[in-house]
C-alpha cells in the first residue's frame, strides 16, 4: 500500500512539473528611506547629502531581470530632531535634487515650528505637502536607473534653510525620509493554473 501512495505521488509530482512554464507576475517593492541632515547654524544654511546606489538597490531588492514598470513616490517628509543648546524656536526648509548637472527644486519652503510638539532629541513627522513636480519626476528616474542599473550616479539633495528668531543657533538633525514603491513585472517557472501573462521564449526567469 505504501508503494502505491509512494507511486501516486512520485507521478502527481512529475505531472506537476511537466505542466509549469514561464509566467509573467507584478510585484511591488517598498523604498523606506532616511537621509539625515545635521545643521549647526544661526541665519541662513544649506547643506548636501546622497543616496547611492547601493543603497536604493539594498533597501528595494528587487530580482535582476525584473522589468520595472512604474516608480511613485509616496510620501515625503521631515522629522527634526532638536539637540541641547538649540536656541531656534523655528526653521523655513526647502529642498532641491541635482538632475544633469543642475538642481531642481524638490519641495517648497515649509516652517517647522520647533517649539510645539518637539522635544530636544525627539521629533515628530512633518509631511511635505508643497512638493514640485519637475524634482519629483527627476527622483523617481534617478531611483528607476538605479534599480535598472542604467546609471550608479549618487542622488543628491540639498536642504536649504534659515532660522528664526535671526542670529540664533540652530542645532538639530534634519530627517528627511523618503517612501517609494516600484512596480516590477518577473517571469517566474510556474504552474499554468496559477495564471498569469505567459511569457515568451527567452524572456529571463
Amino acid at each position: 500500500m505504501k508503494r502505491v501512495i509512494l507511486l501516486i505521488a512520485v507521478l502527481t509530482a512529475s505531472a506537476w512539473l511537466s505542466s509549469c512554464e514561464s509566467r509573467r507576475f507584478q510585484f511591488v517593492a517598498t523604498l523606506n528611506r532616511t537621509v539625515d541632515f545635521a545643521v549647526d547654524h544661526s541665519g541662513p544654511f544649506k547643506t548636501v547629502r546622497t543616496i547611492t546606489a547601493a543603497q536604493i538597490r539594498n533597501n528595494l531588492n528587487v530580482p535582476e531581470g525584473s522589468t520595472i514598470k512604474r516608480v511613485d513616490i509616496e510620501a515625503l517628509s521631515i522629522v527634526p530632531e532638536t539637540k541641547a543648546g538649540n536656541e531656534a524656536t523655528e526653521v523655513k526648509v526647502r529642498g532641491t535634487i541635482k538632475d544633469q548637472g543642475h538642481e531642481v527644486e524638490l519641495f517648497k519652503e515649509t516652517s517647522i515650528h520647533l517649539t510645539t510638539g518637539v522635544d530636544v532629541g525627539y521629533g515628530v513627522r512633518v509631511p511635505l505637502q508643497k512638493l514640485v513636480d519637475l524634482g519629483i519626476s527627476a527622483l523617481k528616474t534617478k531611483i528607476n536607473d538605479h534599480v535598472s542599473r542604467l546609471n550608479d550616479a549618487d542622488i543628491e539633495i540639498n536642504l536649504y534653510g534659515t532660522t528664526l528668531p535671526a542670529g540664533k543657533r540652530l542645532l538639530m538633525t534634519v530627517h528627511f525620509d523618503i517612501k517609494a514603491t516600484v512596480l516590477y513585472e518577473k517571469c517566474i517557472d510556474t504552474p499554468n493554473f496559477f495564471g498569469g501573462e505567459k511569457c515568451e521564449e527567452g524572456e529571463e526567469d
